[in-house]
């Protein structure tokens, strides 16, 4: 039996990025197939900057053994302190090491005594550096050490495997697009705010000027659709002040309903009984809510940049971001059209089936072999 480990850092009972659920898939995806799967806590200690003044002396921390992985006491905290005090990753050893290590997205640490693969989810903060709050030159010096060091990579398009390519010319890992799992929801929650089954369109993840909120809310005003607007997810990182308050603004609990952090039950629940995801974004690395969407039996829109087509193929209208009279119709269609809505769902099931647990798992467990051999 393969011993995969992976990093888990506190428990997030709330529903969080594609990120946060990429990683509780990733672990669930390689279990169903049989690997083992063992996880890196962090141990939290109150003597966390002790530890991690160690740490940027040394490059490197231990983890002991227990019954469902490793502990190391404040270990994220201490990487990070270490890599912007002196631009190194934090080396860690693991005692009784697995197979290999996967982290499930670039953090400045390396598992010492076994292979090490991460996933990129984009390269935002290169290609993108206006619309993300993360620090562009650490984060190009992060990956550009993950470039270096790495056993493989893998990314969650092959947009974003493109990027990092033309970002790491003289990367030896192999670089492999695996995806992000996805599969029906088979048990979801009740309907918050005695909302209604295909009563909201439904725009979910942070709250951001890359998300397209402010043209999104203008569209549905402008589309003259009777259903409103719900948008759920915490605030992300926004170009201006003005930007934040106009959403603040139009969020009036009837036209446009704003609901901040819930439950991953409760998120499920939400798609899997929206009328529409609307997810029009000026930048993505893969695009979550489509694909959850399209495997539920929801009609999706999705953007015509990168990876917008690659992801959804014909399965979702695809619409250019920038133009807001061009997505009011398109929401306006999806009202109207019953057709339109048949054809989108019977496009997104047989779509999401290319995105299934097993076949990400597949992927997984074949770039394992691949760096265990080499």
């Amino acid at each position: 039996m393969m011993r995969i480990g992976v990093a888990k850092r506190g428990v997030r009972a709330k529903y969080g990025t594609g990120v946060d659920r990429y990683a509780t898939r990733l672990s669930a995806s390689l279990i169903e197939e049989g690997a083992q799967v063992e996880r890196l806590t962090d141990g939290e200690s109150r003597s966390w900057v002790r530890r991690a003044a160690s740490a940027v002396g040394s490059s490197n921390a231990q983890a002991s053994k227990t019954p469902t992985g490793w502990v190391a006491d404040d270990v994220f905290r201490a990487a990070q302190t270490c890599f912007t005090v002196t631009g190194r990753f934090l080396d860690v050893t693991l005692e009784d090491p697995p197979t290999l290590f996967h982290w499930a997205h670039p953090v400045p640490m390396r598992i010492s005594n076994c292979r090490n693969v991460y996933t990129i989810h984009d390269l935002l903060p290169v290609t993108h550096q206006e619309l993300t709050g993360i620090p562009s030159r650490r984060f190009e010096r992060i990956i550009a050490e993950i470039g270096r060091s790495a056993d493989a990579i893998v990314t969650v398009s092959e947009t974003v495997a493109d990027h990092v390519r033309n970002a790491l010319p003289g990367c030896t890992a192999p670089i492999t697009c695996a995806y992000t799992p996805i599969d029906p929801i088979k048990t979801a929650a009740a309907l918050p705010m005695h909302l209604q089954p295909q009563g909201y369109f439904l725009a979910i993840g942070r709250v951001e000027t890359r998300k397209n909120i402010v043209r999104l809310i203008e569209a549905h005003r402008k589309s003259g659709v009777e259903r409103p607007l719900l948008i759920v997810g915490p605030d992300g990182h926004w170009a201006s002040r003005a930007e934040r308050r106009l959403v603040e603004m139009a969020a009036d609990g009837a036209r446009v309903i704003r609901i901040n952090w819930v439950s991953d039950d409760v998120a499920d629940a939400l798609i899997k009984n929206a009328f529409a995801i609307l997810q029009p974004s000026l930048a993505e690395g893969f695009g979550l809510p489509v694909v959850e969407a399209m495997a539920n039996g929801v009609p999706a829109l999705s953007t015509l940049r990168p990876p917008g087509p690659e992801i959804a193929g014909d399965a979702a209208m695809l619409v250019d971001p920038l133009d807001t009279a061009g997505l009011a119709n398109a929401i306006s269609q999806l009202e109207s059209d019953a057709e339109l809505r048949a054809a989108l769902i019977h496009k997104g099931h047989i779509r999401a089936a290319e995105f299934s647990a097993k076949h990400f798992a597949s992927k997984l467990l074949s770039v394992y072999q691949r760096a265990i051999r080499e």
